[in-house]
């Protein structure tokens, strides 16, 4: 396996934002036009590239489990596994969990965003002294999500508020990690945003790369109805057939 074959999905989430519709259905497997929105996730795996897919589950797993078995009957050409949290650990706390399965470096995603651009060129971005490299997207509202700042390739700093004026930069939920990041992850519950990346901030080992690209978050019910036909377009528009993957 190469540096950039392997990609890790997050996965576990309730989706409470969602209400009543996540309760009997996990957020990534909601559909968004007609299929699964981690399928469209899983479809640009391929696209880019990664071969290997480990999905880190929680909430209702049992149904990723079944949906990850049938997408690698569907789909040789990638395997898609799942490892499944027996309490909620948080963003980071679940890579810790699965150590011994991950490579050197590898790609890591929310599963319930999409951003598009070639997940692909992040390793060959990452500077030599950092541990990782987060895909930032410039939007006009950043309210939902708070703001980063850049100091050259160094992020500076995570912003609970957004900054002030348009443009603003966010953390846009895609990675690529060097297995290091484990050494500081501490034992527990552990959250990427709020434990792991502020002290990889301060050692400046955390880069950050602006990229464009579509970009879109179900969590929430507006965005949820938006993507019903944002996402199929955007999906087509990279010439992949998603039709064709849910038979």
């Amino acid at each position: 396996m190469s540096n950039s074959d392997q990609a890790v999905i997050l996965v576990g989430g309730k989706g409470t934002r969602l209400s009543a519709i996540t309760r009997s259905t996990p957020k990534p497997l909601l559909k968004v036009g007609g299929i699964p929105f981690l399928e469209h996730l899983l479809l640009r795996c391929m696209h880019y590239g990664f071969a290997q897919v480990i999905l880190l589950s929680g909430h209702l797993h049992e149904q990723i489990d079944q949906y990850a078995r049938d997408f690698s009957r569907r789909r040789p050409g990638i395997s898609v596994k799942t490892i499944s949290e027996s309490v909620p650990l948080g963003t980071a706390g679940g890579l810790k969990q699965i150590a011994p399965h991950l490579a050197e470096t590898f790609l890591m995603m929310n599963g319930d965003s999409i951003f598009d651009f070639p997940w692909n060129q992040l390793e060959s971005e990452i500077s030599s002294d950092a541990i990782g490299i987060v895909g930032l997207r410039t939007i006009e509202d950043s309210s939902r999500y708070g703001s980063v700042q850049l100091d050259g390739r160094k992020i500076r700093e995570f912003a609970e508020k957004p900054a002030a004026g348009s443009n603003t930069m966010i953390n846009g939920g895609v990675y690529y990690f060097r297995r290091q990041i484990l050494d500081f992850i501490g034992t527990g519950p552990q959250s990427l945003e709020h434990d792991v990346f502020p002290p990889l901030v301060a050692a400046r080992r955390l880069d950050g790369t602006v990229k464009v690209g579509h970009f879109i978050d179900i969590g929430v019910p507006d965005d949820f109805s938006k993507a019903q036909t944002l996402v199929p377009a955007w999906t087509r528009e990279l010439g992949l057939d998603f039709l064709r993957s849910s038979v």
